[in-house]
């Protein structure tokens, strides 16, 4: 899945049985685990403080004699603001907030991507 704007994600599966099944959201390389969840019947998660980018489900059973049917599917809660204007992590480059005045944004919001080995 592909999301365009930071924000947290929701994915959830159901199933035809109560089978075990396992769900992961990875990371766009599909190497860190951000969120699962495992279980007869079904489930869902929620990783909170993601950035836009590419994301991956897995579902899986940890049981080779086991089978399902699923439904797996993802819902995303964009964050409520804006972005922060980059690059502002010097003082020379920082948004400037006139007296009486505010501003909004959001921080450590994150798309894991760890380098293939």
């Amino acid at each position: 899945m592909t999301t365009l704007v930071d924000g947290d994600i929701t994915v959830t599966i159901s199933t035809n049985n109560t089978n075990n099944i396992n769900i992961n959201l990875s990371d766009s390389v599909g190497q860190l685990n951000i969120g699962s969840v495992s279980g007869g019947g079904g489930g869902s998660f929620t990783s909170t403080a993601l950035a836009a980018g590419t994301y991956y489900i897995r579902v899986s059973s940890n049981l080779t004699t086991e089978y399902s049917g699923y439904n797996v599917s993802y819902h995303l809660t964009p964050t409520a603001y804006n972005n922060d204007v980059e690059p502002n992590d010097i003082s020379a480059t920082a948004s400037i907030i006139n007296v009486n005045d505010s501003t909004t944004g959001h921080i450590m919001h994150r798309l894991q991507v760890e380098p293939m080995i």
